[in-house]
């Protein structure tokens, strides 16, 4: 799902004063702190920096949050009236599930100053369906009693240390009464840090909503990585200061949604894990099946199955029977 013009339009209007090439050059600096340090975040001083970042990310963030929250719900079936974005940022994943739930109260908690004045700043400008609370707090010590119906962590535990995750986790799934939905970079280590959580949460009592489709230990290889992609469009200023002329870019997302228990029969499920093979009579779909990865046809002839698998993609949950 697209970031809705109207937010492009805000965030650009305000870094319409500067020029260019310093766009160019804050855009390159925030791509080398992203992949020398975890903690790039903490590194934003600047307004500008801020604001660039919300530009050149948010319409990734908000496309891989709307994709995963699809799928989540898709599995989930819950009433949600309230939401909590932790590690909000400059708000990119509380646009997304606003405007597709409308919850009734949003709260968002952000340690970075320059980050969270964003976030507020583009709130103020855009119809949210709901005014939200913003919080300034570290994650890694934060304790509340605030609690919401679902609770939202993107490209948050990433940038944690690994000797916070486990504990971050556990304490972001009691806050959640409905759903936890966690949102990381698709990369191997994306991978790696959902599936620790994965973990820990399930000997907790927790259930695995999306994009599992069994409890059991994960059957990817050791060498391939649970992923999803979504296809972004970038405007003509964000092209401009990527020096990019591709008018789009594939994001690529891992994520995993937890519940207090899956509201399917995951035997009957299956989730489509790669894009399809798509022959004049056959597709083919690169599978987990939650006992194991595989490789399966569907023809002409296995019917209603074989529609359903025809007008599958990437990430959808394939129901087999």
């Amino acid at each position: 799902m697209e970031m809705p013009i109207e937010l492009k339009q805000i965030i650009e209007a305000e870094i319409s004063s500067i020029e260019l090439r310093k766009l160019r050059e804050i855009s390159a600096g925030l791509t080398g702190k992203y992949r020398q340090d975890n903690n790039f975040i903490d590194g934003f001083k600047t307004r500008e920096e801020a604001l660039v970042y919300a530009s050149v990310r948010m319409p990734a963030t908000y496309g891989a949050v709307s994709s995963a929250l699809y799928h989540a719900l898709e599995c989930c079936q819950a009433n949600i009236s309230s939401i909590m974005d932790v590690g909000a940022g400059t708000g990119a994943a509380t646009f997304a599930v606003s405007d597709i739930l409308a919850p009734s109260q949003i709260t968002c908690i952000e340690r970075a100053g320059v980050m969270r004045d964003v976030g507020e700043f583009l709130m103020s400008k855009y119809s949210l369906s709901s005014k939200p609370d913003w919080i300034s707090a570290d994650v890694t010590d934060y304790e509340s009693d605030l609690r919401a119906d679902l609770v939202l962590c993107s490209y948050m535990f990433n940038e944690l240390k690994e000797s916070d995750i486990v504990s971050v986790a556990q304490r972001m799934y009691r806050m959640a009464d409905k759903l936890l939905l966690i949102v990381e970079p698709g990369t191997v280590k994306g991978h790696k840090v959902l599936q620790k959580i994965r973990t820990a949460l399930l000997e907790n009592g927790a259930a695995v909503a999306a994009p599992c489709v069994s409890d059991g230990k994960c059957p990817m290889a050791e060498d391939d990585w649970c992923h999803f992609t979504c296809r972004i469009s970038r405007s003509k200023l964000h092209k401009q200061i990527k020096n990019a002329d591709v008018p789009y870019e594939d994001e690529k997302f891992s994520y995993m949604a937890f519940v207090r228990e899956k509201e399917y029969n995951e035997e009957k499920a299956a989730r489509v894990l790669r894009h399809p093979d798509i022959a004049k009579a056959c597709i083919t779909h690169t599978l987990c099946t939650g006992g194991e990865i595989c490789v399966k046809d569907f023809r002409k002839r296995d019917g209603d199955l074989y529609r359903r698998a025809k007008k599958s993609a990437s990430g959808d949950l394939l129901i087999m029977k």
